[in-house]
């Protein structure tokens, strides 16, 4: 099996565990994409560090995409260039990993984006190319149901559902909308997850933010299986303890990521007393992303997963008020 070249746009905050990753899952990332030398020279220093990184930086898509020919790009740019850098790729008929959310401009309605997140989809899925949302938390499942099936709790049809999610802002704090824009997909994804495609009780939704929590009430009806009473928070907590927790039908599950007895990043996971290490669920992702170019597996979440993701977001976030 030949070694896959991989590219990164926006290797200095996310971007840098893609970069990490793909190297761990037997890639060579041969370029990075910046805005400035300045910012590139940053990012090249803690990507040697982090994994002895040597190849080479730009501050333009297309001539890296032109000089390296990658056969995978991982979009980690702010989300308002998601877009463009998606076309760039699908021109390029490179295999793209795209941080969510897939597309985003503040000035454009939901017709607008979600006309654009298709575009997407048709330009890189519809030729072929393997695309994927790093959606990484979907991967929290396989650990879910094995701490589940440890407890004798039976598997069935999720008929409520709960996520919460705190972080302290990848950029910074962010405050009312903004914590959905930035961490919204999350837990949709989840959702979809355990769910499968479906649509929202729109008359159910029961939306709030404030300046540090967002939080959301619906109904979802899956196309299949009964009615989900779901409940979506995500906070922005600047310091103390952040919650990070999962579940359907009452049993919930604790994560948070942190070295192991080796000194292994994982996934630690907490059930009702019992506890489980697993793989990094970015890992999971983009290991999932790699198998799925060399055509052994599907990605753990698709441009088209991501798609339906953003029409979930969206409907959320507009029907939001403020508290």
């Amino acid at each position: 099996m030949s070694m896959l070249r991989a590219a990164i746009i926006g290797a200095r905050g996310i971007g840098k565990h893609h970069a990490k990753w793909l190297a761990y899952e037997g890639c060579e990332v041969v370029a990075i994409v910046g805005t400035s030398e300045e910012t590139n020279a940053q990012a090249v220093a803690s990507l040697e560090a982090l994994f002895g990184f040597s190849g080479r930086a730009y501050t333009s898509v297309e001539e890296m995409l032109r000089r390296e020919a990658p056969n995978l790009l991982s979009i980690a740019s702010p989300p308002e260039l998601h877009y463009e850098h998606a076309l760039l790729a699908a021109a390029a008929k490179t295999h793209v990993m795209c941080e969510k959310p897939l597309v985003w401009r503040d000035d454009l309605g939901p017709r607008e984006l979600m006309q654009r997140a298709w575009e997407v989809v048709d330009r890189i899925e519809g030729i072929g190319l393997v695309g994927a949302v790093n959606t990484q938390y979907v991967a929290a499942l396989e650990p879910y149901y094995a701490l589940a099936a440890r407890l004798g709790i039976e598997r069935q049809a999720p008929r409520s559902l709960f996520m919460q999610m705190d972080s302290r802002g990848a950029r910074g704090p962010v405050t009312y909308e903004d914590i959905w824009r930035d961490l919204g997909p999350h837990p949709v994804s989840v959702m979809m997850a355990f769910c499968g495609y479906g649509r929202i009780d729109h008359k159910s939704l029961q939306v709030t933010c404030s300046r540090q929590e967002f939080d959301a009430r619906f109904v979802y009806v899956p196309e299949t299986g009964p009615p989900c009473e779901c409940h979506l928070r995500t906070c922005n907590v600047p310091e103390g303890p952040l919650v990070r927790r999962l579940g359907i039908n009452g049993h919930l599950m604790d994560y948070e990521g942190r070295n192991d007895d080796a000194g292994v990043y994982r996934a630690w996971c907490a059930m009702e007393g019992e506890e489980l290490w697993w793989d990094d669920f970015m890992q999971v992702s983009f290991r999932r992303f790699v198998a799925a170019v060399h055509g052994e597996e599907r990605p753990l979440a698709t441009l088209h997963d991501g798609w339906a993701n953003l029409g979930f977001q969206l409907e959320i976030l507009h029907a939001a008020k403020r508290v």
